[in-house]
């Protein structure tokens, strides 16, 4: 077809295409009217993957075509009344991507004579990750086509040698390349024959080991923009909700789902989570972005009925007979008393009990543009839609006009300090997906989902976040995070004094890590630090918690740890006095957190006895310790006030920071059965294990961490610590002598 041809059928389509969504779907003809993907300058897109993305290639091979019904009406019967092998009603992810790309949809690389001047499609519907004489080996049988992961890359690995052989680097440069969604069939061949979770869970790596290989190979191609996506769950889908159906209520979640289905998909996206970051460790310069499918289509879920689906059909397949779910195996779509769909595919998000509809695939990818655009590096640093991402408006401390932070501590205000300690690094959980899960995916060494308080501090000062002290690539003009998790106030020696053993897993007191400001500051500002200083802040804390956690989980009694307080707190003080001596003028000195309220605490000390807990259900005897230490320490703050009379000195108050979240968190969106419950974690009470934790592949995370306050069980969701940021602000800002 020439060229102007293939442009005028191009833009013909976009508008038949707005014209059939123009019922409702308001919000996705202005994406689509100006696709955000257009900024990325992406001219190809290669796609490999199973029926979530086959385009037509199934049909054109003798057997898979054969036994699909794809390339029959109902499939298509919104793609102009055309069925090409889209297993849906009409427009997949790949096709929504595609046209936010400002491209062509892909054909097919099995169609003769096909354009593919701006990509191909290898996907085919069936497809495995792992090879059939793997899965032979293993007594699983592929059902449709022998077209693995590994033959799709050899089709590609040809195809480049046709058009880019010399040079496929610089032909690439501006592709980009989806490897997947595939691994899902190996597993669901693996269950519908039969096979029991534990025997099917021992084939994932191996899955997951052939997505990475592919990467890797695409990459060696010269692919600079990769995305892979990992598994849906399908423990909501009708296919599912029939082969497993259970008439105890136990085995489904609040969304109707099968948990234990979509447990196995956590974990399974959790090692594939796992291994892109690996992986982009060892390609800093490449973009591996992991496609979260499974966060997407719960929040498709949740906001479904306001998306305009209909509620009683959220899990009934629109093409389909039978049952509670209109699936029957033996009777899919398309096939003898099952060729004819629903009157309004748009009401529905199955299509046909294994597949979505056009239009849930239409809001599902506008949930994933959204959520890689930052992450595809479509736009320079210092873009004014890059930063506004991270911006809070109109910040507050921006008055007091500090122009550098400095920040000593734990793992509550560690940016990466932990996973550049070679023992540190070695035993940190935080290093691991899915910390970071809503750090644009990106695993920083943060204990938590997202941003900690440190960072909305810097945001509301309009500076930039801190780096930590041990990148040695980094830019430290505007400050310096020197905390580390696991660090304690005293040394290793004095805990060793006392019988606690330092599991921290680091010797980064916060003696070491003044040391490390020392040297700083005799590179940067001596013998001018006073002048170079005037106009910081520093943050001292919060630190000293993690002694009188090494002692409770060493069986200590609160007695015990009371003995210590006295010293922690002159460490703390003294340290203090150290910073102001190189010319520190504003200092906080935050307290701790009411530790009984915590998943962790609550775990480790369970008890039946309803005295010991207060009105919040936290443990009174471990917030009174609380209360002790943090009285002990403002004490001592106050005293040193007296001392150094032109210092702004502010006790952080942590303590109460968290109480007024706990007493209105409901108001402030989160779930009320949650409050004490790990987002990311596995079993009992308060979903906290402290024999496997966040962190490890079989170890969950929430699907919504804005609805919980806790983290992993010791440490906070990005929402909770910016509410708690928001609180100490306002309580410090009175304090700064800032001019507001």
């Amino acid at each position: 077809m020439a060229l102007g041809m293939r442009v005028v059928v191009f833009h013909l389509l976009i508008s038949l295409l707005l014209l059939q969504l123009i019922k409702g779907d308001d919000d996705m003809i202005i994406k689509l009217k100006e696709p955000k993907l257009k900024k990325c300058g992406i001219d190809r897109i290669f796609q490999f993957g199973d029926s979530l993305s086959d385009t037509g290639n199934c049909l054109r091979e003798s057997y898979c075509g054969a036994q699909t019904k794809t390339g029959k009406l109902p499939y298509g019967m919104n793609f102009y009344q055309n069925a090409t092998g889209r297993c849906s009603d009409g427009f997949i992810i790949l096709d929504y991507i595609a046209m936010e790309c400002g491209l062509p949809l892909l054909n097919p690389s099995l169609e003769e004579n096909a354009d593919f001047s701006h990509g191909v499609n290898f996907a085919v519907s069936g497809a495995t990750a792992l090879s059939a004489e793997y899965l032979i080996s293993r007594d699983i049988a592929m059902s449709f086509t022998n077209s693995s992961l590994s033959v799709q890359m050899r089709w590609m690995s040809s195809y480049f040698k046709s058009v880019c052989s010399n040079d496929c680097a610089k032909y690439l440069e501006n592709s980009l390349f989806l490897i997947g969604e595939i691994g899902g069939d190996d597993v669901t061949y693996g269950f519908k024959q039969g096979k029991p979770i534990e025997e099917v869970r021992r084939i994932v790596p191996d899955i997951v080991k052939n997505i990475i290989h592919s990467v890797r190979t695409v990459i060696g191609f010269g692919a600079t923009r990769i995305l892979v996506p990992g598994n849906f769950p399908s423990g909501c889908f009708p296919i599912i909700l029939t082969l497993y159906m259970n008439d105890s209520s136990t085995v489904y979640d609040e969304y109707h789902c099968a948990e234990e289905w979509n447990n196995f998909t956590i974990s399974y996206n959790n090692l594939l989570q796992q291994s892109i970051h690996e992986l982009n460790e060892e390609y800093p310069n490449i973009s591996i972005i992991y496609g979260d499918y499974y966060n997407a289509y719960y929040w498709l879920l949740r906001n479904a009925v306001a998306l305009g689906f209909n509620k009683k059909t959220l899990q009934i397949s629109c093409c389909g007979i039978g049952g509670e779910y209109n699936y029957t195996e033996s009777r899919r779509c398309g096939k003898p008393g099952a060729e004819k769909a629903c009157a309004d595919p748009s009401s529905y998000l199955s299509w046909d009990g294994s597949h979505l509809t056009q239009k849930a695939y239409g809001w599902i990818t506008k949930w994933l543009i959204d959520d890689i655009l930052p992450q595809l590096n479509c736009l320079k640093i210092g873009d004014a839609e890059q930063q506004v991402l991270l911006k809070l408006k109109n910040p507050r401390l921006m008055n007091c006009r500090f122009d550098k932070i400095y920040q000593f501590g734990d793992s509550i205000s560690d940016t990466g300090n932990c996973i550049r300690e070679s023992l540190c690094k070695a035993q940190f959980w935080c290093k691991r997906p899915p910390y970071g899960m809503d750090f644009y995916k990106h695993v920083t060494g943060r204990c938590s989902n997202g941003m900690l308080i440190i960072d909305f501090i810097a945001m509301e000062c309009d500076l930039p976040l801190l780096n930590p002290y041990k990148d040695e690539n980094a830019e430290f003009r505007h400050g310096v995070n020197f905390a580390v998790a696991g660090s304690t106030a005293i040394s290793a020696e004095f805990l060793a004094e006392n019988n606690i053993d330092n599991i921290g897993a680091t010797n980064s007191s916060l003696s070491v890590q003044l040391d490390w400001m020392s040297s700083h500051f005799h590179t940067t500002c001596s013998p001018n630090c006073p002048e170079k200083l005037n106009n910081s802040l520093f943050l001292v804390g919060e630190i000293g918690g993690n002694e009188f956690n090494f002692g409770f989980l060493q069986d200590k009694t609160i007695e015990e740890s009371r003995k210590i307080v006295p010293e922690v707190v002159q460490t703390i003080i003294h340290s203090v006095k150290r910073i102001i001596g190189f010319g520190a003028t504003r200092i906080i000195v935050p307290g701790n957190f009411p530790i009984g309220c915590i998943p962790f605490f609550l775990t480790k000390f369970m008890t039946n006895n309803s005295t010991a807990f207060d009105k919040h259900h936290c443990l009174k005897d471990l917030n009174n310790f609380v209360i002790f230490y943090n009285r002990y320490l403002q004490q001592a703050i106050d005293e040193l006030k007296n001392d150094y009379p032109n210092i702004t000195l502010i006790y952080g108050d942590y303590y109460n920071a968290f109480m007024w979240l706990l007493e209105n968190a409901v108001s402030l969106g989160f779930d009320n059965n949650s409050l004490q419950k790990a987002c990311c974690g596995i079993g009992g009470e308060y979903n906290y294990n402290g024999h496997i934790s966040c962190g490890d592949p079989m170890v969950p995370a929430c699907v919504d961490p804005n609805t919980h306050i806790s983290w992993d069980g010791i440490h906070f969701t990005q929402n909770a610590y910016s509410w708690l940021a928001r609180w100490l602000i306002d309580d410090m800002l009175p304090k700064l002598n800032c001019q507001v």
